[in-house]
């Protein structure tokens, strides 16, 4: 889940920040790359990536490599070519990114190093305790109010921990507005959970009811197979 939310929050700077790295770069393959990051196209992001590393564009090339370590099955090649470039581009906050990114998948104490050093702001060190599965106070939560995907993302947090509906219900809301599928349904998965335990079946009902619809937008069939086991165990479903 927390891969998830950190390339959500990812995917919104490389989308809608227009890169200023340049005016060399023909304006077709800015906008082409903008288009393969929309809709997921690895192949077409593939072969900007190297249009950009030729160039020295690093920053477009680092916003490719990002995407396709988020995406691409070649893990390792890709989040080593995001760090390496995005190193190149000596731009602070985009160095906390990667760095985020690679601690995220790969939970070692080298990129926990790498990571600390370059956490500079208030917000950051909250990130880092999210990525720490570090539950946060309600003052710490509010102070990622402007940043949805990290405030969604806290919420989400304290809800499984605390057993806290509201949290979870807010975070669905939140990603409902961000088009975040998945991570609407896993919310609903918790609510319902929360709710059987506290023995409010028609609220467990419904709430599974709506994780059904959300794993299907998200085209997960997996996750509909394992809910309708789950809810049959549980008799929300014949």
């Amino acid at each position: 889940m927390i891969k998830k939310i950190i390339y959500l929050s990812l995917m919104f700077l490389l989308i809608s920040c227009s890169s200023n790295n340049g005016s060399a770069i023909p304006l077709e393959n800015k906008n082409n790359l903008k288009y393969f990051l929309e809709s997921k196209n690895i192949s077409g992001v593939k072969r900007l990536s190297k249009y950009f590393l030729e160039k020295k564009q690093w920053l477009d090339a680092y916003r490719s490599y990002a995407f396709l370590c988020l995406n691409d099955v070649d893990i390792d090649s890709y989040c080593n070519l995001m760090w390496v470039t995005v190193l190149k581009t000596r731009n602070e906050a985009k160095i906390f990114e990667a760095a985020a990114i690679n601690f995220n998948l790969y939970k070692t104490q080298y990129w926990f190093n790498e990571l600390t050093q370059v956490t500079n702001s208030q917000k950051q060190r909250l990130i880092v305790k999210l990525l720490q599965d570090k539950l946060l106070t309600d003052a710490e939560i509010n102070e990622l109010i402007d940043f949805q995907a990290h405030y969604a993302q806290a919420l989400m947090l304290k809800g499984k921990k605390m057993l806290h509906l509201p949290s979870l219900i807010l975070a669905s809301e939140i990603y409902i507005r961000l088009q975040q599928w998945q991570l609407v349904a896993d919310a609903f998965v918790l609510s319902s959970s929360i709710a059987l335990k506290n023995n409010e079946m028609v609220k467990a009902k419904g709430f599974y009811y709506e994780a059904l619809i959300y794993y299907e937008l998200a085209l997960s069939p997996l996750k509909i197979k394992e809910l309708l086991s789950w809810g049959q165990l549980h008799g929300f479903t014949g």
